[in-house]
């Protein structure tokens, strides 16, 4: 599927999923899907270390909730859910920020050198 309407499905969709792996050290396993999933404004459901990066930028842009491997009643509880808070805070990850902030690092770099 082109990129254009893999965007346009997620943004219809009523969820969307993302599976970290259940390997070692995969605490620090964020995928650049998941910034197009929290831009997409659908709720997402993370399943994977509770604790890892992913999880905490989902609770941080209030985008979904995140599940350990074996939480199958507590998914199905948020599925059948109605009401569910508004993303939050996905400016902080947007392109367009991130951009910004390396723009203004450079800056500091190359003033600093002088």
């Amino acid at each position: 599927m082109e990129h254009k309407k893999a965007i346009q499905e997620m943004c219809n969709s009523d969820f969307l999923l993302l599976v970290i792996p259940d390997t070692e050290k995969n605490e620090g396993i964020v995928t650049g899907k998941l910034f197009e999933y929290i831009r997409s404004m659908t709720k997402i459901i993370l399943i994977g270390p509770e604790s890892s990066d992913a999880a905490n930028i989902i609770k941080e842009t209030s985008a979904g909730m995140c599940f350990g491997y074996e939480d199958i009643e507590p998914i199905e509880k948020y599925l059948l859910q109605k009401e569910s808070s508004k993303n939050s805070n996905f400016e902080t990850y947007s392109r367009k920020y991130s951009t910004m902030l390396l723009a203004k690092i450079l800056q500091d770099v190359t003033f600093e050198n002088k």
